[in-house]
C-alpha cells in the first residue's frame, strides 16, 4: 500500500507541476528506489544466474552486458548492489534526456512511471539496452529539436554509434537503426519500407544469416534457440496478445500524431511528423512475430519516451499550463493519458499482476525494512 500510494500522490503532484527540478529529483529517486529493491519479481532468478555464474552464459550473452558483470563481480559487489548500481545508470540516461528534451519533463516522466516503467524493472538486460538507445535519441534532433532530413550528420553517426553499443546489450537493439531512415524518408516511403522489410523477413532472410549477424554481439547461441524448429513447435511460441500489443500501440501512437498534425494549437508539426514515421517504420517486427518470436514487441515498447516527449512538447504552454488546457489540448492529453492506461493494462494487467506488480507493491526491501 505504501508503494501504491506514494506512487500515485507523485503523479498527481508532477501531472500538475509539469517542469519542476525538486518534484523531477524526488520522482527519479522514488523510481530508484522501485527499480533497485524490488525482489521476487519475474525473471529474477535468471537475472541472479546470469551474476553468479557468467561462465554458463558464454555465447549466450552480449559482450557489453557480460563486461557489466564481469566489473561487478571483480568489485566484489552482491547481485542486489550490482542491480542498484545498475538501475540507477539506467535512470540517469532516462531522466537525463527527458529534462533535456521534454518540454514538461514531470509530465512525460509519470507517464513512463504509468508505462512502461514496471515493464522496466524486471527486464534488466533489456531496460539497460533501452536506456541507451532513450539517450541517443538526442542525437535523431539537431539544435532546436530539428529534424535535418537530407544529408549524413554528425548526430547521425552518433546515434549509430550510441545504437550499435545497445546491441552489444540486447541483440535486438539493431533494429532501432531504423529510425534513422524516419529523418530521411517521406511518409509513404517510410509506409514501403515497412513493407519491403516484412517481406524480406518473412520470404527472404534465413534463420543462419539473422544468427550470424548476432554472433557478432555475442549472444548467437542463446538467440539461435529462437529460430530452432523446437521452440517454433513449443508452447513458448504464443504470439496472439504481442500482436495485439504491438498493433494497439501501433495505433493509438498514429492516430495521435494525426490528430495533433491536423488541429491548430500545437507545436513542433515536424517533430510530430517524425514521429509518425518512426512509429510506422518500427512495425517492421510484424515479421519477425509472425515467424520468429513475440519478444521484439519491446523494440516498440522502448519507443514510448521519445513518443511521450515529442506528443507532449507539441502543447503550446499558453493552451497548457495548470489546469487551463484549450479544448484541443485537452483532448489531445486525455487520449495520449487514455491510450497509456491502456496500454499499460494490456501489457501488464491482463497477466503480468501476479510476477510484476504485486511484487513492486509488497516487496520493496529498503521500505519494508523501514516500516519494520
Amino acid at each position: 500500500m505504501v508503494v501504491a500510494i506514494i506512487s500515485i500522490v507523485l503523479v498527481i503532484l508532477n501531472m500538475y507541476f509539469k517542469k519542476n527540478k525538486f518534484l523531477y529529483c524526488v520522482l527519479f529517486m522514488w523510481m530508484w528506489i522501485i527499480m533497485a529493491f524490488t525482489s521476487g519479481i519475474a525473471d529474477e532468478g535468471l537475472y541472479i544466474n546470469r551474476y553468479s555464474h557468467p561462465e554458463n552464459w558464454i555465447g549466450s550473452s552480449e559482450i557489453i552486458y557480460s563486461a557489466t558483470i564481469s566489473i561487478g563481480n571483480k568489485l566484489g559487489m552482491s547481485f542486489g548492489q550490482f542491480k542498484a548500481a545498475i538501475s540507477c545508470i539506467q535512470l540517469l540516461l532516462i531522466f537525463s534526456t527527458i529534462w533535456k528534451l521534454a518540454e514538461y519533463p514531470n509530465l512525460v516522466s509519470t507517464l513512463f512511471l504509468i508505462y512502461p516503467f514496471a515493464l522496466n524493472v524486471a527486464q534488466m538486460r533489456n531496460t539497460l539496452a533501452t536506456a541507451v538507445l532513450i539517450f541517443a535519441i538526442r542525437y535523431l534532433f539537431d539544435d532546436g529539436l530539428k529534424v535535418k532530413q537530407r544529408g549524413l550528420t554528425s548526430n547521425d553517426i552518433k546515434y549509430v554509434i550510441a545504437i550499435l553499443i545497445a546491441t552489444y546489450i540486447h541483440s535486438a537493439s539493431l533494429i532501432w537503426l531504423i529510425l534513422v531512415l524516419a529523418k530521411k524518408c517521406s511518409l509513404q516511403m517510410s509506409v514501403f519500407l515497412t513493407i519491403l522489410c516484412n517481406i524480406l523477413i518473412f520470404f527472404v532472410l534465413s534463420p543462419n544469416n539473422i544468427v550470424h549477424i548476432l554472433n557478432l554481439f555475442g549472444a548467437g547461441n542463446r538467440m539461435a534457440a529462437y529460430f530452432s524448429m523446437e521452440y517454433q513447435a513449443s508452447n513458448w511460441r504464443h504470439y496472439g496478445m504481442a500482436l495485439i500489443r504491438v498493433t494497439f500501440t501501433a495505433g493509438g501512437l498514429i492516430g495521435l500524431c494525426l490528430y495533433i498534425n491536423r488541429k491548430r494549437q500545437f507545436n513542433y508539426n515536424e517533430q510530430v511528423q517524425f514521429l509518425l514515421k518512426v512509429n510506422i517504420l518500427i512495425l517492421c517486427i510484424y515479421g519477425l512475430i509472425f515467424k520468429y518470436t513475440s519478444e521484439v514487441y519491446r523494440l516498440q515498447e522502448g519507443l514510448t519516451v521519445l513518443n511521450l516527449i515529442i506528443i507532449t512538447n507539441a502543447f503550446k504552454p499558453e493552451y497548457f499550463k495548470g489546469l487551463r488546457l484549450s479544448v484541443n489540448n485537452a483532448r489531445a492529453f486525455l487520449l495520449l493519458l487514455s491510450f497509456i492506461c491502456a496500454i499499460s493494462y494490456i501489457a501488464l494487467g491482463i497477466y503480468l499482476v501476479p510476477t510484476i506488480v504485486i511484487p513492486i507493491l509488497k516487496n520493496n526491501s529498503l521500505i519494508n525494512f523501514l516500516l519494520s
